[in-house]
């Protein structure tokens, strides 16, 4: 089960950044390697690293997708992400200044609670058995990830719509700078997660792109968008 674990979680975190066919390289490579005790005690860090990170970019694609965007998700989050979309020009800026904490769209307690509760649950077994890591470190690391996340969405995705509107923080994690502030803070990456973000509002034929800070599951679980999509953008901008 170990093996297949660290397999897996290897594969997963390369097929993010790679070609399929290197990806799979990689990753019998790293298995290979990974014959010796000292080396599967280095890997064994820096996968229990990466698993964490791919369950989390799934975890914000998922919530994006099907709670958000889905046929189950709550109502008042499906009004609400509905009139994002609605407000939000070609340009990314918002037609309409948000005034209302009732249209803010943040990341609020109640996801960053259920994001906690659902991924110890499903993880702790294995994450106990495989990596050492006692269920409590998981509950607390799961825990850090979804206020970190929570934290960066309501940051970073307000600031790609140039909306500096502060909800209350009775509603969820308050954003931690101003857009402009932002973009300086983040540079590079700001700019890349933007334009990320762009395809996801300006694809119309199907929703794709729903990573928003944590980029690499929007690849893995084919939620990008295709070749024809993205020619049909360039023959429109």
């Amino acid at each position: 089960m170990d093996g297949a674990v660290h397999g897996l979680t290897a594969y997963a975190a390369l097929r993010m950044i790679l070609p399929d066919s290197l990806a799979v390289v990689s990753t019998l490579g790293g298995i290979a390697l990974a014959s010796s005790k000292s080396t599967q005690n280095n890997l064994r860090i820096v996968t229990l690293i990466a698993h964490y990170y791919v369950l989390a970019s799934v975890a914000e694609c998922v919530i994006h997708k099907y709670q958000m965007h889905g046929k189950f998700r709550g109502k008042w989050l499906n009004t609400e992400h509905i009139d994002h979309h609605l407000n939000v020009s070609h340009n990314m800026t918002l037609k309409h200044p948000i005034e209302d904490d009732n249209k803010s769209g943040e990341f609020g307690w109640t996801t960053v609670i259920k994001h906690t509760i659902i991924l110890h649950l499903i993880t702790t077994g294995y994450v106990s058995r495989v990596f050492h890591v006692h269920p409590t470190v998981n509950a607390i690391t799961w825990c850090g990830i979804s206020l970190t996340t929570a934290f960066l969405w309501n940051t970073i995705h307000n600031s790609m719509h140039d909306d500096d509107h502060r909800h209350s923080i009775s509603r969820g994690p308050p954003r931690m700078m101003s857009s402009q502030r932002c973009a300086k803070t983040f540079g590079g990456l700001f700019t890349h997660l933007k334009r990320h973000h762009e395809l996801h509002h300006v694809i119309k034929s199907r929703k794709t792109n729903f990573g928003v800070v944590f980029l690499g599951a929007d690849k893995l679980l084919g939620f990008t968008p295709t070749k024809e999509e993205m020619d049909t953008i360039n023959v429109n901008s």
